[in-house]
């Protein structure tokens, strides 16, 4: 079974069975998920998709960071960066991908109907964004308002269940 096979079986369970992931969990999901890929040495980054995004002169990852001094939504969205949704892009050895709990798409698809911001997080940055920046910190800006967060243990679970069957990259 292929890496991208075993990545849409993880998107489809996960949807299945996580409710409102994609309304709080994206950074969640695309974290875990990267921090896995990462792990079996896939190169991997965040993508940040956002209304405003593509748009002319609109801001860049890259650009903003210079600026964000916390590695905080409410940083990110000092400098422009707003999070419509967050996902992955990965390379699996052969082709680039573009990936989020819906499945693997060409890296030029829209992300959940959005552009992306030109740049990428890295996936120390995707996976900050979301344990350090929910309403259990106290943070009055935070897309977690209808993600349970309680359900994070158990989607770290469902990541390891299915990378149980990923090889290393070569």
């Amino acid at each position: 079974m292929s890496l991208v096979d075993i990545l849409n079986e993880l998107g489809e369970e996960a949807n299945q069975k996580i409710s409102s992931l994609n309304w709080g969990g994206c950074c969640v999901f695309a974290g875990l998920v990267a921090d896995a890929l990462d792990e079996k040495g896939y190169p991997v980054q965040g993508r940040v998709g956002a209304l405003v995004a593509g748009l002319p002169r609109s801001p860049t990852i890259t650009e903003a960071r210079k600026k964000v001094r916390s590695n905080t939504v409410l940083e990110w969205n000092k400098q422009g960066i707003h999070f419509g949704h967050v996902g992955i892009e990965f390379y699996d050895g052969e082709k680039v991908y573009l990936y989020d709990s819906n499945g693997c798409v060409s890296p030029d698809n829209l992300l959940d109907g959005m552009h992306s911001f030109e740049g990428r997080l890295t996936v120390q940055e995707l996976n900050d964004l979301w344990e350090y920046n929910g309403p259990t910190e106290k943070y009055s800006i935070s897309w977690n308002s209808c993600f349970d967060r309680n359900n994070i243990p158990y989607l770290r679970e469902l990541v390891r269940k299915h990378f149980i069957r990923v090889s290393f990259a070569t």
